[in-house]
């Protein structure tokens, strides 16, 4: 089993059987050269949730893990006081978007403050990842 392989990146692999007496010669692998699907990048790590005032909350998050195989554009930021984010026929409360910074550091790590919420009351949020084969799964 190969690991730690990036997606998109075509890989060229030899076998050889091996025995008490050695090695046999290489045969190339079928097909020669096999890449690894690019797909959607894993979730933004690092997530911590805030309390910046009585009415909002900051959410502090880190790029993902994994990007998939293609650069991650966007993010997005979801929040609802229903924990399956439903409240809105199927949809969150509130939500935020924005695009990924390509150029420096970027933000690393990310923050968004959620506001006009209400006291007292209880908030899910969520943070995607996007590429250009979707947004990451939770």
């Amino acid at each position: 089993i190969l690991t730690d392989l990036t997606a998109g990146q075509p890989y060229n692999v030899q076998v050889s059987a091996a025995n008490r007496l050695g090695y046999g010669r290489p045969q190339t692998s079928i097909p020669r050269f096999l890449a690894p699907p690019v797909q959607k990048p894993s979730s933004p790590t690092n997530v911590i949730l805030g309390v910046a005032s009585s009415q909002s909350l900051e959410v502090i998050f880190s790029k993902p893990e994994s990007d998939g195989g293609g650069t991650v554009t966007l993010y997005r930021i979801e929040w609802d006081t229903d924990p399956a984010f439903g409240s809105l026929e199927s949809s969150p409360l509130g939500s935020y978007s924005f695009v990924s910074p390509k150029n420096g550091p970027g933000c690393e790590p990310c923050t968004h403050q959620v506001t006009g919420l209400v006291k007292g009351q209880d908030y899910f949020v969520r943070v995607y990842a996007y590429n250009s084969h979707g947004y990451s799964v939770d």
